[in-house]
């Protein structure tokens, strides 16, 4: 649900997973749009008992994997796509990006009324 997130935050998730035992990248409404681990980092206990769809759901994330004793890198913060006003902050800020010559962009502007 991140269209337009950019490749260098991927692979800066890379890079930091090298000194890491996990990688988050949060997402502006609360939540977050990556979450990466090593092989031998990976804890799928971070997943259970979460309030998803809530606003604290990236830092309680946080604090279970520091508390399992995991280091934790973030990424920059970025918009994720959850609502019709979501949608539009995407159009927005890529107007004057190379994105907006996207076939995603393409795509609201024929379909959704009011978008682009």
């Amino acid at each position: 649900d991140i269209p337009d997130l950019p490749r260098s935050f991927i692979d800066d998730s890379f890079l930091k997973l090298q000194k890491n035992d996990v990688v988050i990248g949060p997402a502006l409404d609360g939540g977050y749009y990556l979450i990466g681990f090593r092989c031998d980092t990976f804890y799928a206990g971070v997943f259970e008992g979460m309030s998803w769809g809530t606003e604290t759901v990236c830092g309680k994330t946080v604090n279970k994997l520091v508390s399992e004793g995991l280091s934790v890198a973030t990424l920059p913060e970025w918009s994720d796509i959850d609502s019709p006003e979501d949608l539009r902050g995407l159009c927005e800020r890529n107007l004057k990006t190379p994105f907006h010559r996207s076939n995603t962009i393409s795509f609201i502007a024929e379909n959704m009324t009011g978008m682009v």
